[in-house]
């Protein structure tokens, strides 16, 4: 009896080896594991960066002012766009006259046209690298220290960029692309360089 009853637990051993097919209770088993939707998951990390963004949107453009950063934006573009149409052997310089609102203003004559330019908050470049940052920070499938590196890479490009921007702007003082460039194209540009950072960035 005890050689059957061992024959017997050695039948059912080699009935459960590796490689077998899994009995009913295992299929019962695997058919209660839910499958990973993948749609549902990219949804989710959607509304996920959305909340972010706009989190951190809102709080850089509080901070920028409440602390006055705009200005300072403004200032410093402002220098280097009278330093950049020196290289050019045309004479401006920046001041700050009591109706901007502690902006500087631009002053001198481009093309025969004597002109005060007033680099508002639109012109500093706070709000691009609010939306710049915010979407940074909301990328959640990037480590800390590459968005930490594309904070500093926004924050190069827009004082780099903005300058350029409004010297070419200047430039194009008493033409009659001036308010072409100005109202539309300068805006386009603004976008074209806030994707293209956190694109170059990102990818």
């Amino acid at each position: 009896m005890l050689r059957k009853q061992k024959l017997k637990n050695n039948l059912s051993k080699k009935h459960e080896a590796p490689g077998s097919n899994p009995g009913p209770s295992t299929i019962l088993q695997s058919s209660n594991l839910k499958p990973i939707n993948k749609k549902e998951n990219s949804f989710s990390l959607g509304l996920k960066f959305i909340l972010y963004f706009g989190i951190y949107f809102l709080l850089f453009y509080f901070v920028f002012y409440l602390l006055n950063i705009n200005e300072l934006l403004s200032w410093i573009a402002g220098n280097i766009s009278v330093y950049l149409l020196t290289l050019l052997n045309i004479s401006t310089n920046l001041s700050y006259p009591t109706w901007s609102n502690g902006y500087p203003v631009i002053n001198g004559t481009i093309n025969s046209v004597s002109f005060s330019a007033e680099l508002v908050q639109l012109c500093a470049g706070g709000l691009e690298l609010s939306v710049i940052w915010a979407a940074i920070l909301s990328t959640s499938d990037r480590s800390l220290l590459d968005r930490i590196k594309g904070i500093i890479l926004a924050l190069f490009v827009i004082l780099v960029f903005n300058p350029l921007r409004i010297t070419l702007t200047l430039l194009l003082m008493g033409s009659a692309y001036l308010p072409l460039f100005h109202d539309l194209l300068f805006r386009a540009l603004l976008i074209i360089v806030i994707l293209g950072t956190y694109a170059f960035w990102y990818y």
